[in-house]
């Protein structure tokens, strides 16, 4: 019996980045994919980092929704530093068990790159063409796969 339930993927990225999230999850959540992070959904999400408690919590919930996830989807650009994001990726990378890691933008990944689990695509529409295997016919808006930069 083949499984047709929506993949479900863990968003991560600068903070900074969560309105193209909050799209993403509006348009494509739950029928294309299933997004199941929500630090992007936090109204405060821009002072996250500015309390301590508030980071431990977001932290260990963050923690739990990558190892729920059958996808990390990761987006960086050349000028971003990312900090979290990465520790993200570590905590996929550990858990063993992604089919791939799905980065885009023009972020210098570094040689970590090269393992079997990650996959570098072009544009974020190549990246979840990639992660629900089939070509993008979905009706949402030609906006959402236009990268930020």
């Amino acid at each position: 019996m083949i499984d047709e339930r929506p993949a479900t993927v863990y968003c991560a990225s600068k903070l900074n980045r969560h309105p193209m999230w909050r799209e993403w999850k509006a348009e494509l959540s739950p029928s294309v994919i299933r997004i199941v992070s929500t630090w992007h959904d936090d109204p405060d999400v821009e002072t996250l980092e500015l309390d301590a408690k508030q980071c431990m919590f977001g932290w260990q919930a963050n923690r739990r929704q990558i190892l729920s996830a059958e996808h990390l989807l990761v987006f960086g650009t050349a000028d971003d530093k990312l900090q979290g994001t990465l520790v993200e990726i570590g905590m996929a990378l550990a858990s063993d068990k992604y089919p791939k890691i799905h980065l885009v933008g023009s972020f210098d990944w570094g040689s970590w790159r090269f393992l079997d689990d990650v996959a570098i695509y072009a544009t974020l529409h190549n990246a979840l063409t990639a992660i629900t295997g089939a070509p993008m016919h979905f009706p949402v808006k030609e906006k959402l796969f236009h990268d930020p930069t």
